[in-house]
């Protein structure tokens, strides 16, 4: 009995290792065990990084819909530069981080030290003005997708943003490295319309059609008047250096399909791609200034003044002094006495249905070089505004100074404004905001 028992588990065993070895010959494909597989997907996606001559240019597209181009050069030591053409401050400027490429569901590729990629999913809004909680709504790993050509494709891990990595050339890696980013580029065609009197137009279908770039927001938007009513498209952009603007969502605008804008290098100007339609710097508005200015096609520049003559109302210079008064108490608590409110800018963020409001904090010598701004949210009435909220801006000193602003801000929120162009001086604008409830107040600034 004992010697069959033993033979019996003889068998058992035999049967076992036949098993286990036809369940590893299963597991097999191509002869390599799973974790050889992994190891070997590991390693190709880091040789694809490290083995671009000129890096790579990635597209990174936000949940708060922000569009991002960087230059990335992946080393063979665990570090990456990247440079990124999110504002002026950081363009050109190269950061260094560590990255691993570590396993989940496949390769995945993790910024893991603080850099301008991490920077955008910085939860305290003060870092870049995300958020609070969630900054841009970005993520700082990605699992590899796919491969097609020189393009590489992941999704993030927590948000499932997209980010696609294209193999640079030498012209796309210089036009990084040498500033050719998107806020320069844009800067060579709109830098003068911040002067007022200029502005950027083009020709579509015969029709005249207001071109109005908005880098802070990372979108372009194209306006017109079709049968009496405004049209409006926007749609948020990729820059692809060093020639390139690329719609996120492509544009009908006249009948025609806009997809992306092509830099004119010899001629200093956009050109709509496949229309061969230059964007010119005009010095006509294409829309009534009521309507450029909220598009966000004109800026309003309220000058430091007690009272600008006739433009503004005895309700309107009550509400703005009182905020100078109180302004200026808060400011001299804090040890710098003399300080108040003086010139303000307005301009519309379309899209989001808010008006930004800069404030300078000036003793009127010197200014404090920090900002400080307010986001406006409003409704259409008709076609009169109302303001529905005041948001400090993070990163200003709006917050500081809310308070004693509150002022202006509840004059701003206690009517609603019908808006009409006013001509008092040769060569420029005026908007005038009239309440629709009380004719006898209003206010007035330069349209820019």
């Amino acid at each position: 009995m004992r010697k069959f028992n033993y033979y019996t588990h003889l068998v058992f065993v035999a049967i076992m290792a036949l098993s286990c070895s036809k369940m590893e010959d299963r597991l097999l494909i191509d002869g390599l065990r799973p974790e050889e597989r992994i190891r070997q997907s590991l390693d190709s996606l880091s040789r694809t990084l490290t083995g671009s001559e000129h890096g790579w240019i990635a597209l990174l597209k936000t949940n708060s819909g922000y569009c991002y181009s960087f230059h990335m050069a992946f080393g063979s030591d665990g570090r990456v530069g990247i440079v990124g053409d999110m504002n002026e401050e950081i363009a050109s400027e190269t950061f260094g981080s560590t990255y691993r490429i570590v396993q989940g569901n496949g390769p995945v590729l993790m910024f893991d030290t603080y850099n301008i990629i991490t920077l955008l999913t910085d939860p305290t809004p003060d870092a870049f003005g995300g958020k609070a909680g969630s900054g841009y709504g970005s993520d700082i790993e990605f699992e590899w997708r796919a491969i097609i050509g020189d393009t590489l494709s992941f999704i993030g891990k927590k948000q499932q943003v997209p980010l696609t990595l294209v193999r640079a050339t030498a012209a796309e890696r210089e036009a990084f490295t040498d500033g050719q980013t998107l806020p320069n580029l844009l800067d060579k065609t709109i830098g003068i319309t911040d002067m007022g009197g200029e502005f950027l137009s083009a020709s579509i279908n015969g029709i005249p059609t207001q071109v109005v770039p908005m880098p802070e927001l990372r979108k372009f938007v194209f306006a017109y008047v079709e049968n009496g009513t405004l049209v409006v498209r926007q749609s948020a952009f990729y820059h692809v250096p060093p020639h390139r603007v690329v719609f996120v969502e492509p544009m009908v605008v006249n009948g025609e399909r806009i997809t992306e804008l092509v830099w004119d290098e010899a001629n200093q100007r956009f050109v709509i791609a496949g229309l061969d339609i230059p964007i010119e710097v005009s010095e006509q508005r294409i829309l009534p200034p009521e309507q450029s200015f909220l598009i966000g096609a004109g800026r309003l520049y309220l000058p430091n003044m007690e009272r600008f003559g006739t433009f503004w109302s005895d309700p309107f210079v009550s509400a703005l002094n009182n905020a100078k008064v109180q302004v200026e108490a808060i400011a001299s608590a804090a040890g710098v006495p003399g300080f108040t409110v003086g010139e303000i800018a307005m301009s519309v963020d379309f899209g989001n249905k808010s008006i930004l409001m800069v404030c300078q904090i000036t003793n009127g010598t010197n200014s404090l070089i920090t900002p400080t701004s307010y986001r406006l949210s409003y409704e259409l009435e008709g076609n009169a505004i109302r303001i529905t909220g005041v948001q400090a801006i993070s990163g200003t000193y709006g917050s500081y100074f809310q308070p004693g602003m509150r002022p202006l801000f509840s004059f701003l929120m206690s009517h609603s404004f019908r808006l009409e162009a006013l001509h008092p001086i040769p060569g420029f604008t005026f908007l005038n905001f009239v309440s629709t409830e009380d004719a006898a107040v209003f206010f007035a600034g330069v349209l820019l």
